[in-house]
């Protein structure tokens, strides 16, 4: 069996959402960007985007929290990392390499860099679907409007890009609850 750059994702991504200590870390597919075997040892070079939803006591990192009911709430990311990894693995041979084999001798794992970035900037767009597929869009809607106004008007803290998608989710929510929301 032949290793692609879409194998590898799939199989990083996999182990990583197992992981009971990497799972926090990752709210994207994994991105690989280059790799090389020789012989029973594979060096890859990877990319993901992290959240830091794990980082709940700072605040600072969120928008805001979305509360779900009495004990469960969502916190909405302000920004996001980029983390850029350059892992090292190592199986007893060249066959378990190429079968991504759950048999590793040895695994190195190193994160090259962390780049950090807002909802403004251009590279975190393609995370806007992906993140709000996630919430509960009528808990979302009912925050926006009962916590910040937002039939009327958006806080100001709320990103740019971020808008037309919010706009989107309250329109649908006044539709199915029958309201006539304000100037959005």
């Amino acid at each position: 069996m032949s290793l692609s750059k879409e194998k590898l994702a799939k199989w990083i991504y996999d182990n990583m959402v197992n992981d009971p200590f990497k799972y926090e870390y990752i709210c994207s597919k994994v991105t690989v960007h280059d790799f090389k075997q020789i012989d029973n040892r594979l060096e890859v070079e990877y990319s993901f985007w992290d959240d830091r939803h794990y980082d709940s006591e700072d605040q600072n990192n969120f928008l805001f929290d979305i509360f779900l009911g009495k004990d469960y709430g969502v916190n909405f990311p302000r920004n996001f990392d980029l983390i850029k990894c350059k892992d090292t693995y190592v199986w007893p041979s060249s066959e378990d390499c190429k079968d991504l084999r759950d048999n590793l001798s040895d695994i190195n794992e190193e994160i090259a860099d962390v780049m950090t970035f807002s909802w403004d900037n251009e590279e975190t767009h393609e995370l806007i679907e992906l993140y709000l597929s996630d919430i509960d869009k009528k808990s979302f809607a009912e925050m926006l409007i009962k916590e910040y106004g937002a039939n009327v008007s958006f806080p100001t803290f709320i990103p740019k890009c971020l808008i037309p998608h919010f706009e989107i989710i309250l329109s649908e929510y006044n539709q199915s609850h029958h309201k006539v929301p304000g100037k959005i």
